[in-house]
C-alpha cells in the first residue's frame, strides 16, 4: 500500500499543509475579533498560498519552474497552476481595499523570493530579514486581509492581534532555523548563526512571553 504514502508526500510537497495552516489562522482571527468573512477571502488565501509557496520552493527562475522534467514535479506544477487559477477567480470578488493589501503582501513576497539586491540572491538569502518578512506576510494575510474584507476599522484589538500573529510565526520559525544551522551557508547570517543556539532559544522564549502578554 504505497499510495497512502505517496498521497501524504504530495500533500506535504505541494504545500497543502501550509495552506491549511494559513486557512486555520484566518479562522482564528474570525473567532477572536468576532468578524464575518466572505468565503472568497478564505478560498483566495488557501489557493494563493499553495501557488506562492510552490513557486518559492521549486524555483523562482522561470525556465526552472516552467520546464520540469520529473513527472512528480510536473504533477505539483499542474496542481500549482490550478491553485493559481482558483486564487485569481476568488480574487475577482474581493474589495479594492483588500486588493491593495494583497498588492503590498505580494510585493513583500516578491522581494523575499526574487533577486533585488546586488550582493544577495534575494532577501530570503539574508537569514534574519527572512524570518521578519515571513512573519509580516503571514500576519498581514491572516489578520489584516480578513479585517479589511469585513469592512472593519483597524482598531486596537486588530493591531494587537497582528502583533501576536507576527510573534507567533517568528516563534514557530525558530525550530527550523535551529534545525538548518548545520546546513546553512555561513554568509546567510541567520539568527542562530548571529547569536548562537542558546541565545536563539532565549529570543524565542522572550517572544513567547510577549505573545502571551
Amino acid at each position: 500500500m504505497k499510495w497512502p504514502t505517496r498521497l501524504f508526500d504530495f500533500y506535504l510537497d505541494a504545500s497543502i499543509h501550509v495552506a491549511l495552516g494559513v486557512f486555520a489562522l484566518l479562522k482564528v482571527t474570525v473567532i477572536l475579533l468576532h468578524i464575518s468573512v466572505d468565503p472568497h477571502v478564505s478560498s483566495y488565501l488557501f489557493f494563493g498560498t499553495i501557488a506562492c509557496y510552490n513557486f518559492i520552493k521549486y524555483g523562482v527562475e522561470a525556465e526552472k519552474y516552467l520546464l520540469v522534467a520529473n513527472r512528480y514535479h510536473k504533477n505539483i506544477q499542474f496542481f500549482s497552476f490550478a491553485a493559481l487559477t482558483m486564487a485569481l477567480y476568488h480574487l475577482y470578488f474581493l474589495t479594492w481595499q483588500t486588493w491593495l493589501a494583497i498588492a503590498i503582501i505580494s510585493f513583500l513576497t516578491g522581494i523575499y523570493a526574487l533577486p533585488v539586491l546586488p550582493k544577495a540572491k534575494n532577501l530570503r538569502s539574508l537569514g534574519l530579514l527572512k524570518i521578519l518578512l515571513v512573519g509580516l506576510v503571514w500576519a498581514g494575510s491572516t489578520v489584516i486581509l480578513p479585517v479589511l474584507e469585513a469592512s472593519q476599522a483597524m482598531k486596537w484589538d486588530t493591531w494587537i492581534e497582528t502583533c501576536q500573529r507576527f510573534l507567533l510565526v517568528l516563534v514557530l520559525l525558530i525550530p527550523f532555523e535551529i534545525r538548518d544551522l548545520k546546513y546553512d551557508a555561513p554568509d546567510l547570517r541567520t539568527l542562530p548563526q548571529r547569536v548562537g543556539f542558546a541565545r536563539t532559544k532565549g529570543w524565542a522564549a522572550l517572544w513567547v512571553v510577549l505573545l502571551f502578554l
